[in-house]
């Protein structure tokens, strides 16, 4: 419910603009940014652990709800190809739900990046771990 919550909200901010000038005037500056803090996949982590069905359907939800947030934007900026995105975590998590300490899968986070001015992937040739846990 918690990311249901946040994309409802940005939905409903961004039809209202369609109808208020000085918030779209506001929205079409330059260097407008706009962060969405999707809490419910850290609490159902915690809650249900990152292995759980509760957990996985949370996943399919912020998918769905990043696809439809994107379509929103490139549809209210009329893909203008100066948008970018940056979809990260705050933390990583152990299997039984937990963070804090140092092991890999509590500090390592994912960093994904598209739209404007992103350089397409480059392939990583090695990796080094510590303990073996994320290798490939």
């Amino acid at each position: 419910k918690l990311d249901s919550w946040v994309f409802d909200n940005v939905k409903d901010f961004f039809h209202s603009a369609k109808s208020n000038t000085t918030l779209f005037s506001k929205m079409n500056e330059d260097k407008i940014v706009f962060f969405l803090h999707l809490l419910g996949l850290d609490t159902n982590g915690h809650a249900h652990r990152p292995s759980s069905r509760e957990y996985k359907v949370n996943i399919n939800k912020v998918d769905k709800g990043v696809q439809e947030i994107v379509s929103l934007l490139e549809d209210f900026y009329g893909s203008d190809e100066k948008t970018a995105f940056i979809f990260t975590s705050d933390h990583g998590m152990t299997d039984w739900g937990s963070h804090g300490a140092v092991h890999s899968s509590e500090i390592m986070t994912p960093l994904v990046a598209w739209g404007a001015g992103v350089s397409y992937p480059q392939k990583v040739t090695s990796q080094d771990f510590e303990d073996g846990f994320l290798q490939e």
